[in-house]
């Protein structure tokens, strides 16, 4: 009876906050028409920081101590008895794998593997949705604690905020922690795939308007070095200036745009000219000097 209490108690909550915090965007989009209609709904208006689980709802101290240690049996593997057997059995349904993994005091693998050889079917429907609202109670809590909802609401970046984002890039490029990018493309690679095409059409579009900027004298826009460099060499005559250079020919250093030895090729007395190379590079716009 008291578990079945406890998780009422939580679905309802969970329930409660999503439909708190969808009341309250919408609120803040039609900020014309009145937000609060009555008194009832003054305490759903600001943000529901004052509805605190038990600690035993979101920290899983409510969970009972695993009886005992488990034993090794052959092969070092981990083996359970009678009571053991029937705690994981009766908690396996309705609680994360890495509580479970934490409580008994071995890996994750270990007690997959466990469930597997008890012939347990996955979680139960009501332990997916157990699992699923203190996910979503944890991660409401955590976003409001890092400034995400103050952001979406217009306000400033808090510092804290900032000093958080901050600590988070760092363990990343250390490696403690995967960026958002990695976990997407673990989880979902068919979400990853479209995030990158579409990342990478925006990026092309991005380096296309600075490059027009540049090369009509506007100022630039965003930090992006490749942006300020142009290159408005063709496929032929790149082609061309490496064919010089494998030839013998010789290639001014200065090739940016509006130098004078952008299109022309050098050569010595030391250079193994070709008529036909030559013609080709000329109708392709470039011009052969003697190097002096």
């Amino acid at each position: 009876m008291h578990e079945n209490m406890m998780d009422a108690f939580i679905m309802r909550h969970a329930y409660i906050e999503s439909s708190v915090w969808a009341a309250h965007y919408r609120s803040q989009r039609h900020q014309h028409q009145p937000a609060v209609k009555n008194q009832r709904m003054m305490m759903f208006h600001k943000p529901c920081l004052h509805l605190r689980l038990p600690r035993a709802m979101t920290c899983h101290s409510n969970l009972p101590q695993f009886p005992g240690v488990a034993a090794r049996g052959k092969y070092n593997r981990t083996q359970l008895d009678d009571a053991q057997d029937a705690w994981l059995r009766k908690y396996y349904p309705i609680t994360e794998n890495q509580v479970l993994a934490d409580a008994m005091g071995v890996s994750l693998e270990t007690v997959r593997r466990l469930v597997k050889a008890m012939g347990i079917q996955g979680k139960s429907k009501r332990g997916r949705a157990l699992i699923e609202a203190r996910r979503k109670i944890r991660a409401m809590k955590t976003m409001e604690e890092h400034g995400v909802y103050d952001r979406k609401r217009g306000h400033p970046v808090s510092v804290e905020t900032k000093a958080g984002l901050a600590r988070y890039w760092q363990d990343v490029k250390a490696g403690k922690r995967d960026s958002p990018v990695d976990i997407l493309r673990n989880t979902d690679a068919e979400r990853y795939a479209l995030s990158m095409e579409q990342r990478a059409k925006s990026r092309t579009e991005l380096l296309r308007r600075e490059r027009q900027r540049k090369l009509y004298g506007l100022p630039q826009k965003t930090a992006i070095h490749k942006a300020v460099t142009l290159n408005t060499y063709t496929l032929s005559q790149r082609h061309h200036r490496c064919s010089a250079l494998k030839r013998g020919y010789l290639l001014d250093e200065d090739c940016t745009e509006g130098s004078p030895g952008r299109y022309v090729i050098y050569y010595d007395d030391e250079t193994e000219r070709s008529e036909k190379f030559e013609a080709n590079c000329i109708a392709d716009g470039f011009t052969f000097k003697r190097d002096k």
